[in-house]
């Protein structure tokens, strides 16, 4: 591990070129409180924490905390904490930043209102009406070679298109199986394969595009390095994913069922794989794998998420009328998470005792579903007029409770967008919708703090990180996002790999940055970076931030050492 103070001949050298970089005394010391204080553990925490900051020369603290989206509607527990913390980080000479906007991890919006998801569409599922209920019939329907895993000829598996090296590091176990008289088992995929540390097994599937479809499968582990990516991983031919995420695996657990979802798009086939990346040690099983077209579940239902039943003739039939009205994600449909509940079962569309719908008649039905990404991640709209209101009524609160000169903007990692019926009207790119967004966030905050600081994350206003084309299951580019984005809206710049690049771009644009150092890791570098803005004569770097995410604080003190050593 590298030393924790920069060498003195190092420090000095860094001094001298940094010396010219900035007209203030020091450098902005951020600190990143990426947890809540709603409860007394999470209070005494943050009064530990800034106490040291205070005492390192820390000048700012991001606080992270989803609880002050409910400032508008508060809990007299939570707004004494947060009081607390309040008067602590005056105490230390820290300014506390709130973190607002929720746009990308959306879940203090959806929160308010389930169906703001932005969600993703089906086109023309095929319903047949059996009995006064109409139910999907899968189309295509889906047939997966060997399930089980069964039929293999010296660990090779014949109905499968191919697997990484049969009998090296994929078998087929005639001793472990979920049910059954075998399963796929890999072991050592680090010995097989150490290069890339591959296990996988791969097929092609015929689909319906603009379709909703769920996969389940069993795995077993023992002793399985869980530091690898075990996933089940679809894509369409071209090579865009259509899943994303990786198993939440123990290293060691019996047979236990893993589901995720995904939605089609524009594919009439997929490439499905089931395995392992960057795999190590140990040995994981796979058994009774399934893939199957699903209707009405987790329905969206807004405005810009409309039903359409229609039948073969055309004819569109009416909610309320034709068929029973169908419920959304308010209205007892849980939403799915993969690792904690069940499947739900969907819908069925139930036909009214009046209805115009015959029996037999096969439908052609349309919706949205709402989406998720990386497990439990969910993207609001970007033009639902209520996500507006949502986001007006937690900026009020928190100026009431906070009344803060400093406010951060959680626009990041913006995975799902411009799908929906809202957003599609528009005519507008993803990029041009982001831009209209993040301008009306930073005019809700003026109204509310005029004259307040602004500080974004770069990450969906950079176009050499995220701010460009064919970004996860993004409908488009999100090219232009920046335009929406305030000269005076200073930047927490988070992409080290940009390097002078990203740091070049925001600085053209007039933005100042707080370059956000540490991520969890003993190689500081934040010191090479400050180096990299100076040589080339990058200018209104204002400082960084030690951001974490485990959140872990052992090297707060050390690592503000080094930065002000570096300035």
């Amino acid at each position: 591990m590298r030393s924790l103070c920069v060498p003195a001949l190092v420090a000095a050298l860094v001094l001298t070129v940094l010396a010219p970089l900035l007209a203030q005394d020091g450098p902005e010391l951020w600190l990143h409180l990426f947890f809540s204080v709603n409860s007394e553990e999470g209070r005494d925490r943050a009064l530990d924490l800034l106490d040291r900051a205070g005492e390192a020369g820390y000048t700012h603290a991001l606080l992270a905390d989803n609880a002050l989206n409910d400032l508008d509607t508060p809990s007299p527990d939570y707004t004494a904490r947060l009081a607390a913390v309040q008067a602590k980080a005056a105490e230390v000479g820290i300014e506390l930043a709130p973190g607002v906007m929720n746009i990308g991890y959306s879940g203090a919006i959806i929160g308010r209102n389930r169906n703001l998801d932005e969600g993703m569409p089906v086109r023309d599922a095929v319903f047949v009406v059996d009995g006064g209920e109409a139910r999907l019939q899968p189309d295509p329907p889906l047939a997966v070679p060997d399930p089980g895993f069964e039929n293999a000829t010296d660990h090779a598996f014949k109905e499968w298109e191919w697997q990484d090296r049969a009998g090296v590091i994929t078998f087929r176990d005639t001793e472990v199986a979920h049910s059954g008289a075998s399963s796929l088992r890999m072991s050592d995929i680090g010995s097989g394969d150490p290069e890339y540390g591959h296990g996988r097994i791969m097929a092609r599937l015929p689909v319906a595009p603009f379709r909703q479809y769920h996969v389940s499968v069993w795995v077993r582990t023992e002793e399985f390095d869980t530091g690898c990516m075990a996933r089940m991983y679809i894509a369409s031919p071209d090579g865009r994913s259509l899943s994303f995420g990786d198993l939440r695996l123990q290293a060691t657990e019996d047979w236990t069922r893993h589901d995720t979802v995904f939605n089609s798009l524009d594919s009439e086939e997929i490439l499905f794989y089931l395995g392992v990346w960057e795999g190590k040690s140990g040995s994981i099983w796979w058994d009774d794998l399934v893939i199957e077209e699903v209707g009405l579940v987790n329905v969206l239902r807004r405005d810009g998420t409309p039903l359409q039943v229609r039948g073969a003739d055309g004819a569109l039939y009416e909610e309320g009328v034709d068929f029973e009205p169908v419920a959304g994600m308010n209205e007892g449909i849980a939403r799915w998470y993969p690792w904690s509940e069940e499947f739900p079962k969907a819908q069925p569309l139930r036909i009214t005792a009046e209805s115009r719908i015959s029996e037999g008649e096969r439908l052609y039905v349309s919706f949205y579903h709402a989406a998720h990404v990386l497990g439990d991640q969910t993207m609001c709209c970007l033009s639902e007029p209520e996500v507006y209101a949502v986001l007006e009524s937690q900026i009020r609160g928190v100026q009431e409770y906070l009344a803060p000169r400093t406010w951060f903007m959680n626009h990041d990692e913006i995975r799902v967008a411009n799908w929906c019926e809202a957003c599609q009207s528009r005519g507008m790119t993803p990029g041009e919708l982001l831009a209209d967004n993040v301008r009306r966030c930073q005019e809700m905050i003026l109204r509310a703090s005029p004259g307040a600081r602004i500080v974004v994350w770069s990450d969906m206003f950079d176009p050499n990180h995220n701010a460009h084309d064919d970004y996860y299951a993004v409908n488009g580019t999100w090219a232009g996002s920046w335009e929406g984005l305030r000269p005076t809206t200073d930047i927490a710049n988070w992409y080290r790999g940009g390097g002078l690049e990203t740091m070049g771009w925001f600085a053209d644009r007039g933005h100042r940055q707080i370059l956000c150092g540490y991520y969890d890791t003993s190689d500081f570098y934040t010191d090479e970076w400050l180096a990299d803005a100076q040589g080339a004569g990058i200018r209104g770097i204002m400082g960084a931030m030690y951001t974490t995410w485990v959140p872990s604080y052992d090297l707060i003190e050390a690592w503000a050492e080094m930065v002000r050593g570096a300035w």
